[in-house]
């Protein structure tokens, strides 16, 4: 997803939820700044009174390369891409293990060998591991993360900061279902042409350099190459709200179609819903989601249908779909939401730079951020291990 959905999208979200703008627009801003806080943007511990070390939690294309496999996943898989693939040992209502786990994964059905680079490619233990990482929506994961916001971070300093981190997480659940946060050749590449299904007969998407066309990275050169991190051979395609596309896994043996209204618009009303628990203080559940006025989700329906040609991306489609957003907000058709301050990436970072003492920087958002984001990343890694899907390290 992009600026249009985790800023102005969140924003929306957050107010329908019952919160007022200034706590809003801290939410929408820490759920966009997941994407900008690169390592460029990070101050080191020391630097302008900081006592710890902040994370980044996301990467420039040209780091990606060079970074090591354990970076990777530290900032793809639990910030972008959370896991969702596997069999959770959480107990619900019902006292049973995970009951929805047969009927809401997906189920490998591609390669069990392949003969290319090298030494070759096995489904061994270890790429079953990475298909586990599969990113799905609605997972137990998605649960315990927003009720570890409500159970832990009620009340804290950083409690409207570690919601926006979550609300982009969670918007991402929809956006980048099926891919992984890792690079797995057999799970993040793709078999054949992608189609737009959004006009009939359905067409091809244009991939390549031109203008016109859709940039993506190209094939690698090894089955854990970092062109096969999450769904950067389909390059900006999962991000575009008004796609259905067709395309065919390499994890499956059949295509598949994805829809993205259909998923943005079910993400967003999970959103509305997550943020009234949390400043309710009640316990959530991704499968009920809150009633939302009708008119409200006609209304968001519409903008992120909101269809611009392929290629567009480099002249600015973002702007345009977040132009969509903010006339929505001044005509009212989401109901009487103040409009909001315009995102600026660098503005928590200059406010921290500008401090003068630990107590003023302990004051600041930047601070708020990376303390949450820290917190974050302990807490999917914690799960995530106690579930025996390590995020680092080698898999036995």
């Amino acid at each position: 997803m992009d600026k249009d959905f985790h800023y102005y999208g969140t924003y929306v979200a957050a107010c329908l939820a019952g919160y007022i703008k200034d706590k809003a627009q801290i939410i929408a801003h820490a759920a966009q700044y997941v994407d900008d806080s690169y390592g460029s943007n990070i101050l080191n511990k020391g630097d302008h009174y900081i006592d710890f070390q902040p994370i980044p939690t996301c990467q420039n294309m040209w780091k990606i390369p060079t970074s090591t496999e354990e970076v990777k996943r530290s900032i793809w898989v639990p910030f972008h891409f959370l896991p969702g693939n596997y069999k959770s040992q959480e107990l619900p209502n019902n006292n049973l293990p995970d009951p929805r786990y047969e009927s809401r994964r997906i189920k490998y059905t591609g390669p069990r060998e392949d003969k290319g680079w090298f030494s070759g490619w096995k489904c061994n233990s270890r790429g079953r591991w990475q298909f586990k990482l599969a990113c799905l929506p609605q997972s137990p994961l998605v649960n315990r993360m927003v009720n570890n916001s409500i159970d832990i971070f009620k009340g804290m300093t950083n409690e409207l900061h570690m919601a926006g981190i979550r609300m982009h997480v969670l918007a991402d659940t929809g956006a980048h279902m099926y891919y992984a946060g890792t690079p797995a050749w057999h799970v993040n590449d793709v078999s054949g042409h992608v189609y737009d299904m959004t006009v009939s007969p359905k067409q091809r998407v244009p991939f390549g350099p031109g203008p016109t066309d859709e940039w993506y990275i190209p094939p690698g050169t090894g089955y854990e190459s970092f062109n096969y991190l999450g769904h950067g051979r389909m390059g900006h395609i999962p991000d575009y709200p008004w796609l259905k596309y067709e395309y065919h896994p390499k994890w499956s043996k059949d295509p598949i179609v994805k829809d993205n209204p259909k998923e943005y618009l079910r993400t967003f009303r999970e959103m509305v819903t997550a943020l009234r628990c949390i400043r309710e203080g009640r316990t959530y559940n991704v499968l009920d989601v809150d009633p939302l006025k009708e008119e409200y989700i006609t209304a968001v329906d519409e903008i992120l249908r909101f269809k611009h040609p392929f290629g567009l991306f480099q002249r600015d489609a973002i702007g345009k779909r977040c132009e969509k957003w903010k006339r929505a907000i001044v005509e009212g058709k989401l109901g009487p939401i103040e409009f909001p301050d315009d995102y600026d990436e660098n503005v928590w970072l200059k406010s921290a730079k500008n401090a003068r003492s630990l107590d003023e920087i302990k004051n600041t958002d930047y601070y708020k951020f990376n303390t949450a984001a820290i917190e974050h990343l302990g807490f999917v890694r914690a799960h995530l291990g106690d579930d025996e899907i390590p995020v680092t390290g080698e898999v036995i």
